[in-house]
């Protein structure tokens, strides 16, 4: 939007910064579609970098010069939510007899539990995610 300042592009980018303030649960977490359907897609998601890319493209908007077009608002918004899902990462560490370990691909946003998506992944700790989360 700075680059171009075209009204549209800024409008755009608007209306995709809303929608992922508005699809965040309470609880830090994102679904990894929005909104979230009534299938395993509803699960706060650390697959595919769902929450780790969301919360640092909140990070970017909140810090960064290039979103001021967003306002102060939006970018106050940003670092709260921020701020719950890094809450959220910490919650879902799974907690092994060595300590804090690894996190689960997907979590129910309420109970923080790990979840089943598609029948060829069950509830499970994924070593994927790992890096992602941790040097975030």
């Amino acid at each position: 939007v700075a680059v171009t300042g075209r009204d549209d592009c800024r409008d755009a980018a608007l209306k995709g910064i809303d929608h992922i303030i508005a699809a965040q649960y309470l609880s830090g977490g994102f679904p990894q579609s929005s909104p979230p359907p009534d299938d395993y897609r509803r699960y706060a998601t650390f697959n595919d970098g769902v929450i780790v890319n969301l919360l640092t493209l909140l990070r970017e908007i909140g810090d960064e010069d290039t979103y001021t077009f967003a306002g102060e608002g939006r970018r106050r918004v940003a670092d709260q939510m921020v701020q719950a899902g890094l809450r959220f990462i910490l919650l879902t560490q799974y907690q092994s007899r060595v300590g804090l370990t690894i996190w689960a691909a997907q979590y129910d946003d309420r109970t923080f539990t790990p979840q089943t998506a598609r029948r060829f992944e069950p509830a499970s700790l994924a070593s994927a995610e790992v890096p992602v989360c941790c040097c975030f």
